[in-house]
């Protein structure tokens, strides 16, 4: 991995580290197992099916993938690839529990809509409101920043340590995030995506229903639209139907990676597990304005108001225009159709949730790969537009797609190629005694790091739920590689007065040495 500084804005990220393109995998890389997920369920399996298995099969990038598509008031195709864990070969089937990252905003914004239309805030409330003892610095004042704001990316608040806390280390309470909040970088004006935005939503959610943001989003969402699977809590999955993280070994074989998310790191703007078949139903109550099983599941106005532009920008992703964005949703098109949509990314997953209003069609792609397959939920859902809308000249247009797919992933191998090369040229021991860089660091922003001797000459350090075995850097000693984030190489640079360490740095934040806590 490279040791680039950690960027934590938002759950979006995508890591400078690739995993080698799976076309090269052995055992890993088998056809699955015979418990695999028959054949697409639905009228569409027969359109679908072919290129799905076909990209699947010669490609490989990914350990397992979900696809849910759903047309006006059907689910026409549903089904899983590949395997949930490699170790146990757990196939994916539509049941099996993916976690989604950012695709949990849409969930959040039209959860702050449903509180709107049932009276219990207004959107337009000021932060104040809710958390009077917010403050923000000059010139945002928590008078004039609005909810519709923070969930629309135009607060213009930014706070790496904010989402640091949330999205990983999970080390985090309600009083620390809101005292952090005064401490944040002030942006200019317009849409900025990020995550602090949704997790002081959140916070101001909290205490407008006296009970959490992850019981609203059950209450009002989870169990109306009957996803009985889904949940804003790790601690309530079924580790039995958990797809877990993969990346690549040394011998070019997936691996399952650590599962770093917890309760306490399952935040508002990126803290859902959720399965195809549950996902499925989301995007049918979003097609018909709430509407699931010939009932009104939602409320009509709710929905319309979280999928409604509230801020204009200008960007792309893969081939889906962005155009503006609402309470979750990015508005967008797809060779000039509306596109209404919200992907998600984080170490070992993807996610693509979409809708086409003016066509009545859905798509959810789920992944538990995020490197080498990075833009595989992209190609998925791209190809059921285009064949269920029934575009001409799919077969050279994929041929295509699929040629971009081995060329990512053949950049992905150069890569991690000299990556592993930069790591064997490295010290193979500590310059110091690991006495001398034991201890526990504190920083006021970010939190506790603590250093701790694995074995003998060997480090490893700790921040809230997460850890990493340590690597030496630099010959003196200053320098020491952590993979906190898995995928995601970082330096830990260490400041050394009188034989050992008084101070780190990691990820822009000065961590002090706590001498009270027994270091020597």
């Amino acid at each position: 991995m490279h040791d680039k500084k950690l960027r934590v804005r938002g759950l979006t990220i995508r890591t400078a580290f690739h995993f080698l393109t799976c076309a090269t995998l052995t055992t890993a890389c088998a056809a699955p197992p015979s418990g695999a997920s028959p054949p697409g369920r639905g009228s569409a399996a027969p359109l679908l099916d072919p290129f799905l298995e076909r990209m699947f099969a010669e490609l490989r990038l990914v350990p397992g993938m979900a696809v849910a598509v759903v047309r006006d008031t059907a689910v026409v195709y549903l089904r899983g690839f590949g395997v949930a864990d490699v170790s146990s070969g757990a196939p994916v089937t539509p049941r099996t529990l993916f976690y989604i990252a950012s695709s949990t905003k849409s969930f959040t914004g039209t959860a702050a809509a449903i509180l709107e239309a049932k009276g219990v805030w207004d959107l337009d409330d000021p932060l104040s409101r809710w958390l009077p003892e917010a403050s923000l610095p000059a010139p945002l004042s928590a008078d004039s920043a609005t909810l519709r704001q923070l969930l629309s990316h135009t607060s213009r608040i930014e706070n790496g340590a904010i989402v640091f806390r949330t999205a990983y280390s999970g080390e985090h309470d309600r009083r620390t995030l809101i005292d952090l909040l005064a401490q944040s970088d002030v942006l200019e004006p317009g849409f900025d995506y990020g995550n602090v935005g949704y997790v002081v939503a959140s916070l101001a959610m909290d205490a407008a229903s006296n009970g959490s943001w992850k019981d609203v989003l059950e209450r009002e969402i989870f169990a109306p639209l009957g996803m009985g699977r889904t949940s804003a809590n790790r601690s309530a999955a079924d580790d039995r139907q958990l797809a877990l993280p993969h990346g690549v070994d040394l011998d070019e074989r997936f691996e399952v990676r650590p599962y770093i998310k917890t309760d306490a790191n399952m935040h508002a703007a990126g803290g859902m597990v959720t399965t195809a078949e549950d996902l499925a139903r989301w995007l049918e109550a979003n097609l018909n304005g709430g509407r699931l099983d010939g009932r009104q599941a939602l409320p009509e106005a709710a929905v319309r108001e979280a999928q409604r532009m509230q801020a204009t920008t200008d960007a792309e992703f893969y081939r889906f225009a962005r155009e503006g964005y609402g309470l979750g949703w990015y508005h967008g098109r797809y060779e000039g159709d509306v596109l209404v949509h919200h992907f998600g990314n984080y170490p070992g997953f993807r996610a693509h949730v979409s809708f086409m209003p003016e066509h009545g069609l859905g798509v959810a792609v789920l992944t538990n790969e995020s490197a080498q397959g990075y833009f595989v939920p992209e190609v998925v859902a791209a190809y059921v537009y285009d064949r269920l809308r029934e575009k001409p000249g799919l077969e050279e247009k994929y041929d295509s797609a699929m040629a971009f797919l081995r060329n990512d992933a053949a950049r992905v191998r150069k890569s991690i190629e000299r990556d592993r090369e930069r790591r064997a040229a490295r010290p193979e021991s500590l310059a110091l005694p690991p006495a001398a860089y034991v201890g526990t660091y504190r920083s006021p922003t970010s939190g506790s790091m603590e250093i701790r001797q694995s074995g003998p000459g060997r480090l490893e350090a700790r921040i809230g739920v997460l850890g990493s075995p340590m690597e030496p850097v630099d010959v003196g000693g200053r320098q020491l590689r952590v993979e906190l984030v898995p995928g995601s190489g970082a330096i830990v640079s260490f400041f050394i007065g009188a034989g050992r360490a008084d101070s780190l740095m990691y990820n822009g934040a000065v961590f002090r040495l706590d001498r009270s806590a027994g270091a020597t």
